[in-house]
């Protein structure tokens, strides 16, 4: 099941964290969700998908097009988003790498 949260940031920056499986089940609900967010005309939209399980290539689809109207960044724990990304020709996403939170935790404790 997809839960997914929206922050927006002085009407300029929309960020969607996404958590559970984003799949062919919940794909309208999403699809309907990015378009309810473009018609703010927000300037940047960040999809966070550190807590999603699942996020199928139709979901990366719909995000990757997102960046022909606004910028578009995708912070994700692995390269697979990058991947599917540069298939469906959307390589003007930004891409950000996100460790998972363990890694991040000790990093925050243990000295550099």
């Amino acid at each position: 099941m997809l839960q997914v949260r929206v922050f927006s940031h002085d009407g300029e920056r929309v960020v969607l964290k996404l958590m559970g499986e984003l799949d062919i089940v919940s794909m309208a609900r999403f699809e309907r969700l990015i378009e309810e967010v473009l018609s703010s005309h927000p300037k940047e939209l960040r999809f966070d998908l550190t807590q999603a399980q699942f996020i199928s290539a139709q979901g990366y689809a719909a995000m990757g097009h997102c960046s022909l109207e606004v910028r578009v960044t995708v912070r994700s724990r692995g390269e697979l988003a990058s991947r599917v990304l540069a298939i469906y020709g959307y390589d003007q996403v930004m891409l950000v790498m996100s460790q998972p939170p363990v890694v991040e935790a000790l990093n925050e404790i243990l000295p550099t």
